[in-house]
């Protein structure tokens, strides 16, 4: 398609509209801007690890009486409950209330209290974080997770070379969503180790065993129940069955301490949380669960960002279009090149459904975007330079940090973008391919007994 500017001559729209585009691509391209962004990239995190040393310092966060990173305080009053025989207050807010305040002597988060939104069977596996006091098991879970996302931080760039390696690692762990892992003691770490197992598993094939790995999602239900909804549309029946068989029996272990009741009043808590959701978590009505869900990073984050948690109907109604323009993008992608680990192209529609699963999770805080790193062991095969990814990807997470100051958004826009920029390109391509094939002319073999020119 053509046009004529007012010199009157012919432009390629295509090319007119491509050329900042393939600016761009060029500059990254530049070892120069590598390094630039990999220094920009390098001071965040120094200045992340830097509040996180005087923070321990100081005994205000994450490991202080005075802190305000209180997530670990919902882990730790589970674990308690679950060592003094009283799991079933798990889900009432009172009583689970003045347990933790019998810790913490002073009210916390937006409701007074930081509620367990966790399924019973992760306040089994807590208990032992139960048996030692608060400010040991704090230290001791911190200590436990640094050195696990140090190793998996490790193994997610481990295709790079050695000298890159280190230097990729570095620069992922001076991250946001890590640092907010690490300051909470939140279980994001968990399953991002989960899923890489997971991603090993499968690309040699073991794809029930993929699933069990899989099993870590239940830990946040929310993912979990997005997962098994993609492994059965797109018939991975055996990492189904592996995440179904997973759950199954995480609860049948654990129920001999938590007995079968309370999973009835956890998944009516969990309903009642899943409303609070759309009803502005509080802000416009009384609600189980309270929560800034402006510093949320999927679709209902960045629009209560953007027309404020008051403005209830305003925000669902802009979420539940986003939501249906992504699937919709996504699905109609999926028909031409389904999700996988075998082509390139089917590597990048694994990771717009990462990507797709993310936005659509409506509880999605920063610490939550880590679960974005499992992208990189998928990009390194594909990519000239997986350095730069490494350096994109983890200055991207960094954005976060802007949405405490004012709600920009950025990372959320850049997923948004990305997410919808996989699912278009992979629609062209798959059709443009169908047409060439059926373009191409056929090359009959001759007849027996036909003459040879």
């Amino acid at each position: 398609m053509y046009y004529y500017n007012r010199n009157g001559y012919t432009v390629n729209l295509k090319t007119y509209f491509m050329n900042p585009i393939n600016s761009i691509k060029s500059a990254l391209q530049s070892p120069k801007t590598v390094r630039v962004l990999g220094i920009w990239t390098a001071c965040c995190g120094i200045l992340l690890g830097w509040n996180l040393m005087y923070e321990i310092a100081t005994g205000t966060n994450p490991i202080g009486p005075i802190g305000d990173h209180n997530d670990f305080l919902a882990f730790f009053t589970a674990a308690k409950l679950v060592l003094s025989g009283s799991i079933g207050h798990l889900y009432l807010a009172k009583t689970f209330a003045s347990a933790q305040h019998a810790i913490s002597h002073h009210p916390i988060g937006a409701e007074g209290y930081m509620p367990f939104l966790n399924p019973p069977f992760v306040a089994v596996l807590l208990a032992p974080l139960g048996s030692i006091p608060e400010l040991p098991s704090r230290v001791l879970w911190l200590i436990c997770n640094t050195i696990l996302v140090s190793w998996l931080l490790l193994k997610l760039v481990q295709p790079l070379s050695l000298k890159h390696k280190w230097v990729a690692a570095l620069l992922l762990l001076g991250t946001f969503p890590v640092y907010e892992n690490l300051v909470e003691g939140q279980l994001s770490i968990l399953i991002l180790a989960g899923c890489f197992l997971a991603l090993a598993a499968a690309k040699k094939n073991h794809n029930f065993v993929a699933g069990l790995w899989l099993t870590v999602l239940w830990i946040k239900p929310q993912l979990a129940i997005m997962a098994l909804a993609g492994l059965l549309i797109f018939k991975a029946w055996d990492a189904a069955k592996g995440l179904i068989v997973g759950v199954v029996a995480l609860v049948l272990v654990g129920l001999p301490i938590t007995g079968y009741q309370i999973y009835i009043a956890y998944a009516r808590f969990l309903v009642q949380v899943l409303i609070a959701h759309t009803n502005g978590a509080g802000a416009a009505h009384p609600s189980v669960w309270q929560g800034q869900l402006k510093l949320t990073a999927g679709v209902n984050g960045l629009y209560t960002g953007i027309f404020g948690q008051y403005r209830v109907l305003l925000v669902d109604t802009a979420t539940a279009i986003t939501d249906l323009i992504l699937i919709g993008t996504y699905f109609l992608a999926a028909r031409t090149v389904r999700p996988g680990l075998s082509s390139p192209s089917r590597r990048l529609m694994l990771i717009g459904g990462i990507g797709l699963m993310l936005l659509l999770d409506p509880h999605l805080f920063q610490q939550d975007v880590i679960l974005a790193f499992i992208a990189l062991p998928l990009l390194a095969a594909d990519l000239k330079r997986p350095l730069l990814a490494v350096v994109l990807l983890a200055l991207a997470t960094n954005f976060l940090v802007l949405d405490y100051i004012e709600p920009t958004h950025i990372f959320s826009f850049l997923m948004l973008a990305a997410v919808l920029g996989i699912s278009l390109q992979t629609y062209v391509d798959g059709r443009n391919a169908k047409v060439n094939k059926a373009l191409k002319p056929t090359i009959t073999p001759p007849s027996l007994g036909q003459a040879q020119p």
